[in-house]
């Protein structure tokens, strides 16, 4: 039986698809053309998907055919390709039947996703990198003014400039890896990370006022899975953040198993903490509490949520006025092998 005569006992199912903005066409296991809904229509022309039609190859570069036969193969497994058409961009899903004889193409276009992402990446690049560019370009300038002509000062400031072109370039795979991650072109890699050297580098690149101190609590055998340079550079816009609004007290770095499968990775300070509103806010890009003066642009908690979510972990804030503010990240634990 066709899928088209199966409609008689769904008499509203193409009113419904005609509903749907996504471009839907239903093919049989032969590749004929089953049915398509209006924006289908829309998108391709009505001569070029008739119902009884075989499927035609519409794209350069993305087989339509090779997605239905892959998805008739194997109907559990979603198969997905993307392509740019037009001056557009869009995403292509193929799902098969159970039974192995029809399948079903979903055409969406995600150019304005695409666009929002890229606008998105600019922005983050811009907030990121300008510390460690700022960093670099004031280390020249100290060894130009005379301190590369003493061994001891060149060294030291060499040393300061390695560490902060490491930073540039681990920041510039995070945007990356965010960007990808966002759009949905590759998904974040996740890796086994070693949590206590990770903290103890985000506390040693901290700049806190006088009089504040930076604990790192954290079993040297901790470790995690996550996507290693998202979360380095989550951490350390999280840490940041605490660093900026605490005068004095502390700021606490902490790492521990609370399950055999779960770590929680907590940033605690004293500093001036969020009443509930600001709170609830607080990982909006460009947010800033009223009457704010610390540096900064409203994006580095959002960034940090951002490049989280996209490695697979939960982010909480709890904060109270006056007492500080602690910054809850939960992962899946991780497990070191002795070699």
């Amino acid at each position: 039986m066709a899928l088209q005569d199966g409609l008689a006992t769904t008499p509203r199912l193409p009113d419904l698809l005609g509903l749907l903005e996504d471009g839907i066409v239903a093919v049989s296991a032969s590749l004929e053309i089953e049915l398509a809904n209006p924006a289908a229509h829309a998108l391709f022309g009505e001569d070029v998907l008739t119902a009884g039609r075989s499927l035609p190859e519409v794209w350069h570069g993305v087989l339509l055919r090779d997605l239905v036969r892959a998805s008739l193969r194997a109907p559990q497994t979603a198969q997905e390709a993307r392509v740019h058409a037009g001056g557009r961009s869009y995403l292509v899903r193929s799902g098969g039947t159970g039974d192995g004889r029809f399948a079903l193409l979903v055409f969406r276009d995600v150019s304005a996703q695409m666009r929002l992402a890229e606008r998105d990446f600019v922005t983050n690049a811009a907030h990121q990198l300008r510390s460690p560019v700022a960093a670099i370009s004031g280390v020249v300038e100290v060894l130009q003014s005379g301190a590369k002509d003493v061994p001891e000062e060149r060294d030291r400031f060499l040393a300061h400039l390695e560490r902060e072109c490491a930073r540039l370039s681990r920041a510039t795979r995070a945007l990356l890896t965010l960007a990808r991650a966002q759009n949905g072109s590759e998904p974040a890699q996740l890796e086994v990370v070693e949590l206590r050297a990770l903290l103890e580098t985000v506390a040693r690149g901290l700049k806190i006022r006088p009089g504040v101190a930076v604990e790192v609590e954290c079993p040297d055998d901790l470790v995690l899975f996550a996507a290693a340079d998202l979360l380095a550079e989550a951490l350390a816009n999280i840490a940041a953040n605490a660093a900026r609004h605490t005068r004095d007290g502390r700021i606490s770095l902490v790492g521990r198993h609370v399950s055999d499968n779960t770590v929680v990775v907590e940033i605690s300070d004293t500093g001036s903490g969020m009443p509930a509103d600001v709170r609830d806010r607080a990982t909006e890009r460009f947010f800033r509490r009223e009457g704010d003066t610390e540096e900064g642009f409203g994006l580095g908690l959002a960034i940090a949520a951002e490049a989280l979510e996209a490695t697979g972990a939960t982010f909480e804030l709890e904060s109270t006025p006056g007492s500080g503010t602690t910054a809850r990240m939960t992962f899946k634990a991780g497990r070191l092998v002795s070699t």
